[in-house]
């Protein structure tokens, strides 16, 4: 078989699998460099303003108690994190408005941050940003999988199959991946001390 080479007259048109495979290629290049760069973009909106403020106004708050509020506002935006991020992958996606907040929804099930206690619903931290990391990505898939399939029914379907799926599998992770992300800490801060 004789090797294709281009030349500026005429140019290689791939057929076959060949085409196919650098199809699905590059939607996963795609895919992987949105999910890290919403997830880059989230950690930046969402945590700057508490490391800038917060340092700051804990000189301030034994003198002035007012400023606490705003400590809490950076809290909040500190919680919101997985939401920011996902709407960030959403965005650099072009997902519609549907799917990037199903999204979403799918990021905060699956970063780890809220848990159901006996006094309802606890929200703290920011969750586990390499789970949330996995949890972005099935769930892009999922959405980039399902296109346009569902027509009518997308408003309906999938909000539900994404948050399910995506988020569901996120809740399962969480505990082998937090686990790895613990180790890693550990590690890193092994070699820091020394």
């Amino acid at each position: 078989m004789e090797a294709q080479t281009a030349t500026p007259d005429i140019p290689v048109v791939r057929t076959g699998f060949s085409a196919y495979a650098g199809t699905i290629g590059s939607r996963i290049a795609s895919m992987t460099m949105n999910v890290l760069n919403g997830l880059s973009v989230g950690i930046i909106v969402a945590l700057i303003p508490g490391a800038l403020l917060n340092a700051i106004l804990k000189y301030l708050l034994p003198v002035l108690p007012q400023v606490k509020v705003v400590l809490t506002m950076t809290a909040i935006a500190q919680v919101l994190l997985p939401a920011v991020s996902a709407v960030c992958v959403g965005m650099m996606a072009r997902f519609t408005t549907i799917q990037t907040a199903s999204l979403a929804l799918a990021a905060a099930i699956g970063a780890g941050n809220m848990r159901m206690t006996g006094n309802g619903l606890t929200v703290s931290g920011t969750g586990d940003v390499i789970n949330l990391a996995v949890t972005i990505a099935v769930g892009c898939l999922l959405i980039e999988l399902l296109g346009d399939a569902l027509k009518a029914y997308t408003i309906l379907l999938i909000p539900t199959i994404v948050a399910l799926v995506a988020g569901g599998l996120g809740l399962v992770t969480l505990g082998p991946v937090s686990s790895i992300t613990r180790w890693i800490g550990i590690g890193v801060e092994g070699l820091t001390s020394v």
